[in-house]
């Protein structure tokens, strides 16, 4: 066995190897790219959607209005009506 054993194959020119070289990407790379664009687009998508629930649940939350409020705004002035709180029994 002597340089017979180590030479290249017939098919690749002289100087040649198959490994890829640096620049040529391989075809492991093309196979993911597409695969990562669509877990960016749907990663993208998630953030739309839970951006848009955050600023719905904020709208929902200022719609509400100040029940609470206007109902103690209303004891207050009953109370300052008749001398006593609404829910006091009159004796």
């Amino acid at each position: 066995m002597g340089l017979e054993a180590h030479s290249l194959p017939a098919s690749l020119p002289a100087g040649a190897s198959d490994r890829p070289s640096a620049r040529e990407p391989t075809r492991r790379t093309t196979e993911l790219l597409p695969l990562a664009a669509l877990a960016d687009t749907i990663w993208g998508a998630v953030g739309v959607a839970g951006g848009l629930g955050c600023v719905i649940m904020l709208a929902w939350f200022i719609g509400r209005g100040h029940g609470d409020r206007d109902d103690e705004d209303a004891a207050r002035d009953f109370y300052e009506a008749h001398g006593r709180w609404p829910d006091e029994d009159v004796t």
